[in-house]
């Protein structure tokens, strides 16, 4: 959230005096710094890959590692709920933040029950509208002259 906050108080206040149509993953907070609007929730979806101590996790490796299902647990926080899923162990876990802030205490659905299956779906489905998979992406030459002359790639 920081570079669109510090993108639109810098554009709007200083430069053009109007909203900039740039889209970025964060938003911008200027108007909740800049007046008494609410700062208001949204979603933080998440994912976690498998990666080794001491090693780039794979999802930055992508140049050696084979295309994968989906990662090994992803989730989204809303407000004082959090859901964590693990498909390899194929169960899903609800937390309530305000009275389990530790998160010690879930409940646990599994593979068979409506919410397991309702919820899993929708982050399947955030995760594949949002996921870029490096063999997907067709570089340019000039983005393969730039990558060399950096080193990255031979």
């Amino acid at each position: 959230d920081i570079m669109p906050t510090v993108l639109d108080l810098t554009v709007h206040n200083v430069i053009a005096k109007k909203s900039v149509p740039i889209h970025f993953s964060g938003r911008s907070l200027a108007p909740v710094l800049t007046s008494a609007d609410p700062l208001t929730n949204r979603w933080i979806h998440y994912v976690t890959f498998a990666g080794k101590k001491g090693y780039a996790p794979k999802w930055m490796s992508w140049i050696w590692v084979h295309e994968e299902d989906l990662p090994l647990r992803f989730g989204r926080t809303d407000g004082d709920s959090k859901m964590v899923w693990d498909p390899g162990a194929q169960k899903l876990y609800l937390y309530n933040l305000q009275t389990d802030p530790h998160e010690l205490h879930p409940r646990v659905f599994q593979k068979s029950n409506r919410t397991y299956k309702a919820d899993t779906s929708r982050l399947k489905e955030w995760f594949m509208r949002t996921e870029t998979r490096a063999q997907n992406r067709k570089l340019s030459a000039h983005d393969i002259e730039v990558l060399k002359s950096l080193g990255y790639v031979q």
